[in-house]
C-alpha cells in the first residue's frame, strides 16, 4: 500500500541493484559469475530479512502493521460468528466488571467524603486501662455529645454480626447502626 511508505517492489529493486553492484565487484576481483552471485547473496544475507528490516524503518510502519492486524482480525471474526460472539461478550463483561469495581473503589476509597472539611474528621474510640479497644456505651455517647466543646458534631456507630439460617445454608451478615 503506497500510503504507508515505499512499496515492497521498490525495496526489492533497490536490494537487487546492491546485489548486482556486489556481483560486478566480485567479477572484477576474478570470480566466476555464479561464484560472484553466491558471494554477493552471502554478503547481504536473506533477501526477505533485509526487506523486513527496511520495512520496519518506514515512518508509518506501526500504523501499517496495526492496519494489517485489524483487517486480519476482522476477517477471522467474520469467518467464525461463534468466536465473535464469545469475544464481544467477554469484552463487554470485562469492561463492565472493571467499570463497576472502579466506581466502587472511587466512591469508597478515592473520593473525599461529602462534608464541608473532610480532613478534619476524627474517630474517637474508647480504650481500657490496659490500652485495648473498648466500646462506648450509649450513655457515654450522650454525655460526650452534650458536653462537646471541641467538635462541631458527633456521630456514633455500632456494629455486630449475626448468622442467618436459610434452612440448607447459613450466612454471616454484618450490621452497622449509625446515629
Amino acid at each position: 500500500m503506497r500510503w504507508f511508505g515505499r512499496p515492497d517492489r521498490e525495496y526489492r529493486e533497490e536490494l537487487e541493484a546492491h546485489i548486482s553492484m556486489e556481483v560486478r565487484e566480485n567479477i572484477e576481483r576474478g570470480m566466476s559469475p555464479d561464484e560472484a552471485r553466491q558471494a554477493a547473496l552471502r554478503t547481504f544475507g536473506s533477501a526477505l530479512f533485509v526487506r523486513e528490516k527496511l520495512a520496519g524503518e518506514r515512518p508509518l510502519h506501526f500504523w501499517h502493521d496495526l492496519y494489517r492486524d485489524l483487517t486480519y482480525g476482522m476477517r477471522l471474526l467474520q469467518r467464525n460468528p461463534g468466536l465473535t460472539a464469545t469475544v464481544v461478550l467477554t469484552l463487554a463483561l470485562g469492561i463492565g466488571a472493571n467499570t463497576a469495581i472502579f466506581s466502587l473503589v472511587d466512591a469508597v476509597l478515592l473520593r473525599m467524603l461529602p462534608v464541608r472539611d473532610p480532613q478534619s474528621l476524627v474517630v474517637v474510640r474508647a480504650l481500657t486501662r490496659a490500652g485495648k479497644p473498648d466500646w462506648f456505651s450509649h450513655i457515654d455517647y450522650e454525655w460526650l455529645r452534650e458536653h462537646n466543646q471541641m467538635f462541631s458534631s458527633l456521630a456514633a456507630s455500632a456494629g455486630w454480626s449475626s448468622n442467618i439460617d436459610y434452612g440448607d445454608r447459613k450466612e454471616r451478615i454484618a450490621f452497622f447502626l449509625v446515629r
